[in-house]
């Protein structure tokens, strides 16, 4: 009996109890003139037999897996980028698995109906899927910048105008600029 590593587990498990209707399926597919067994994976209409979407080939199960989560965490939702955070009415539009920005710019996913370390007064608005799917890359440089931010603001409060002023702007404009870059990004 084969058993299958618990972090491959545990992503069986994410995917399959996501709600969808998933295959993973094996075919030979040719490569000049060798055949090889690729793995691939299909969302199926929840009658079993219309496809609603099917990967491209892979080598290794692991790497089906990820893809089939990225597909449920970023191609089955309703992106509320545009939508704001609070309804007239006082009624929060945040739920669960929604990806937010908070005021320090950081890209966090909602994991729980009461998270202590993302106090609603800390989500300044909703994110996009770009935001959300280069998170990794731009939480990296938002903590880059604030520590960027806090060393010249100390160096200048200690060495005042002996400081290039210029370069200081500069360093930070540019991860800025690559900060906004992964935010648009198309």
């Amino acid at each position: 009996m084969v058993t299958l590593g618990s972090k491959i587990s545990e992503k069986f498990k994410d995917v399959f109890q996501s709600g969808l209707a998933f295959q993973i399926f094996n075919r030979p597919v040719r490569n000049d003139q060798i055949w090889d067994i690729k793995i691939f994976w299909r969302l199926m209409e929840y009658n079993g037999k219309d496809i609603v979407e099917e990967s491209e080939a892979f080598d290794e199960l692991e790497d089906c897996l990820n893809d089939m989560l990225d597909y449920i965490h970023f191609e089955t939702r309703t992106w509320k980028s545009e939508m704001p955070l609070i309804e007239d009415d006082g009624h929060s539009n945040i739920n669960v698995w929604d990806w937010v920005i908070t005021k320090e710019g950081l890209v966090v996913q909602v994991e729980l109906d009461d998270q202590p370390d993302l106090p609603f007064k800390k989500i300044k608005r909703f994110a996009s899927k770009t935001e959300a799917q280069n998170a990794d890359q731009i939480n990296t440089l938002v903590k880059e910048l604030i520590k960027e931010k806090e060393s010249n603001k100390a160096s200048w409060d200690m060495y005042g105008s002996e400081l290039c002023a210029g370069d200081m702007i500069g360093k930070e404009n540019a991860i800025s600029d690559k900060i906004e870059e992964l935010r648009n990004e198309h």
